[in-house]
């Protein structure tokens, strides 16, 4: 499936291993771990749009981010991106386990015993 954000197009397998295997190791699900206390909302805003930058680093490749926001430091972009990769991802593994399941379905009624 193509999954696209700004000026940024890949096509994504989330049967492939290696792909899943990448977002998991990403740290996406450890972005929000961070004391901000004392921490100027400014600074809050880059963090968090460094640490959302790695995560579609390790994913798709160091040029990834340039393509994806331009240089900007939008916090509320950043995480736009990655609610809507973690929600295609989820929606593709979705079907995936119907498709299979029914598949299943088919297999088991003409198994012969």
């Amino acid at each position: 499936m193509i999954w696209e954000f700004n000026n940024f197009k890949i096509d994504i397998d989330v049967t492939d291993a290696d792909f899943i295997e990448n977002v998991e190791n990403s740290g996406y699900d450890k972005i929000s771990d961070e004391n901000v206390e004392g921490m100027k909302q400014s600074q809050i805003y880059r963090n968090l749009c460094e640490n959302i930058e790695n995560v579609f680093s390790k994913i798709f490749g160091g040029e990834s981010t340039e393509k994806l926001f331009g240089g900007k430091k939008s916090a509320k972009e950043h995480c736009f991106a990655l609610y809507s990769l973690l929600e295609v991802i989820n929606k593709e593994n979705e079907q995936t386990t119907k498709e299979v399941e029914a598949k299943q379905k088919i297999v088991e009624k003409y198994n012969i015993k």
